[in-house]
């Protein structure tokens, strides 16, 4: 038969360049099988998920791999919601540099700052922005797909009841208050054993 691993990974390849909004709407859940080296490329199987995941539970191998690939996906999902997030966030500094005022919607920030507003790769709608007494936050619905009001955190231990991280994203921040205080940077001692 086809290893799990080579299973997960044809399946993890044919959706991984998909974003997540886009990955979560596919209408089948089964997972393919590839089809056997040699073979024709049409003539693919397919087992149901709860059918991979009981194989799954029965292999120490892959109960140990397939969850790092999937938390690889993940990383790469939330750097891309960084990247979005802080670009609209870095457009809304320069337009209160500019302005003397945050924007009221995002829309202001086009097509002066920005060509468009970035989606939210998690539900395919554009970002979100909501006012704070500290700052405008830009954020994205994350993994879990629940808008939270703009309840920010990067810190995956911050996560709600299924897991999932809270609202992802960045606060505009007022110039000329007080900045965020940086914790203390980890100084490691240098090993002079040569």
């Amino acid at each position: 038969g086809v290893s799990l691993l080579r299973i997960d990974f044809y399946n993890t390849l044919l959706y991984c360049d998909q974003l997540p909004f886009e990955r979560l709407r596919r209408t089948s859940s089964d997972y393919v099988i590839p089809p056997a080296p040699g073979s024709q490329a049409d003539q693919t199987t397919s087992i149901s998920d709860e059918e991979f995941y009981d194989l799954t539970r029965k292999s120490p191998i892959a109960a140990a791999l397939l969850p790092a690939l999937n938390q690889a996906i993940d990383a790469i999902d939330r750097e891309e919601v960084k990247y979005r997030t802080l670009l609209v966030t870095l457009a809304g500094q320069a337009f209160y540099r500019d302005q003397g005022r945050f924007p009221e919607v995002l829309d202001e920030l086009v097509p002066g700052y920005l060509d468009e507003i970035p989606i939210d790769t998690y539900d395919g709608k554009p970002l979100k922005y909501r006012s704070n007494p500290s700052g405008p936050v830009v954020y994205s619905v994350s993994m879990n797909t629940t808008d939270e009001g703009g309840r920010i955190s990067w810190e995956m231990a911050n996560r709600d009841v299924r897991g999932y991280p809270n609202d992802l994203g960045y606060t505009m921040r007022i110039p000329g208050i007080k900045p965020l205080r940086a914790d203390k940077p980890i100084i490691f001692e240098n090993d002079d054993s040569e």
